[in-house]
């Protein structure tokens, strides 16, 4: 890691080989849902050098006591709510309290929630936006020019570069010259995780309930692996926000005999030990109703502890998964293809390992947590480097 201020150290944490530019950091992680983008932030938090300041706005109770779990000794975090626009303009008037106590040297909105309080606050301190870094993770952001047009002078975040080749997308942002830099998810690596060999688990789903998961392709997938007389167990765990498509999936699998093999459970804070006892972990979003995937931290997590990763072909993780080396990619939309590349992979413990340990390979390489973390306060604290990607060759 050459000449990087930072370094990981032996318990896979950044420690400061000299004093950082930069060592108070202002965190917008803002919504009322939990999913990746916050477990993003306190995996940024849990590995941040112990001398950071770092101030959290958040609002999910997952998100604030994850947050509280990673024991950072120099974290704040800072309760708002965003559910309509009064508690949006308390959030900002939030902000702009910190910002003026603690006078940060980055702040870092990682929401579209957290944008809308950023420009609420701009609207009275014209210079809050000069240090901030906007994420921009997922395709559910509305009138999304708009919105960052409030924000001139903040640079953009996204994890991949499929977000900048949507059409209509982050266009004007483009145009208009701002600085735009792509910078990939991370994971937690565990040193020497062991292969998994008996391919006795269960398949397991890590997924928000929404439309565009594509829990319904999957409940597919399980009707057909049924109907061909295979055994087979599938678990989804994530937050469930939209409860009325869960009532529907669980009603449409109880329908088919299939409740017992196709279960949606709760989102866990840690989902590493599932994941170490899995088959293999399914990533099937889709590209419409919100989708697809802007990166797949899932695939990576799946990778980390030297799992399989069964994914359709769409948005990022079609282009980050490397078919049949280090995953399987399927046709979006082709339950059948799935159920078959599903029973392929439970039928040979040899593949599972094989394409889990490669995974597990590329994690360390490209985005094991410290490696990523090291990255982005290089980028943070030397923007005017104005790289485009990833700061490293």
């Amino acid at each position: 890691m050459s000449d990087s201020p930072f370094a990981p150290t032996s318990q896979g944490h950044l420690s400061e080989q000299t004093m950082p530019v930069a060592r108070k950091l202002l965190i917008l992680s803002a919504a009322p849902g939990y999913g990746g983008a916050e477990r993003s932030i306190e995996t940024i938090v849990s590995h941040l050098p112990d001398k950071f300041e770092v101030h959290v706005l958040a609002e999910s109770s997952m998100h604030i006591e994850a947050l509280a779990a990673c024991r950072h000794s120099g974290l704040i975090v800072h309760r708002v709510d965003t559910r309509d626009g009064e508690m949006l303009a308390q959030a900002a008037f939030t902000l702009m309290s910190v910002w003026i106590r603690v006078q940060p040297d980055v702040i870092i909105a990682n929401t579209y929630d957290s944008a809308r309080i950023l420009s609420r606050a701009r609207r009275l301190l014209p210079e809050i936006d000069r240090k901030a870094f906007i994420y921009v993770r997922d395709f559910l952001w509305g009138s999304i020019d708009r919105l960052l047009a409030r924000l001139p002078n903040a640079a953009i975040i996204v994890p991949h570069e499929v977000v900048l080749e949507r059409p209509g997308y982050l266009t004007r942002t483009a145009a208009d010259g701002r600085r735009v830099y792509i910078m990939p998810d991370m994971a937690i690596v565990e040193p020497d995780a062991p292969p998994h060999s008996t391919g006795a688990g269960p398949m397991l789903h890590l997924a928000t309930v929404n439309p565009w998961k594509g829990h319904s392709d999957l409940l597919e997938a399980v009707a057909e692996i049924h109907r061909r007389g295979i055994s087979m167990q599938v678990t989804s765990h994530g937050w469930g926000a939209d409860r009325a498509l869960k009532t529907e999936i669980e009603s449409a699998a109880a329908a088919r005999g299939i409740g017992r093999l196709f279960v949606l459970k709760d989102h866990i804070p840690d989902p590493r030990p599932l994941i170490r006892d899995s088959v293999a972990v399914l990533v099937t979003s889709v590209s419409h109703s919100g989708g697809p995937e802007t990166f797949g931290r899932t695939v990576i997590e799946a990778w980390a502890q030297r799992r399989p990763v069964i994914a359709y072909s769409a948005g990022a993780p079609g282009r980050l998964i490397r078919h049949e080396t280090d995953g399987l990619l399927v046709q979006e939309g082709n339950s059948v293809a799935l159920a078959e590349a599903m029973c392929r992979l439970q039928s040979s413990p040899s593949l599972q390992n094989e394409l889990g340990s490669a995974g597990y390979e590329r994690v360390q390489r490209e985005f094991s947590a410290p490696l990523v973390v090291e990255r982005l306060l290089r980028l943070l604290l030397h923007p005017e480097s104005r790289i485009e990607r990833d700061p490293d060759p």
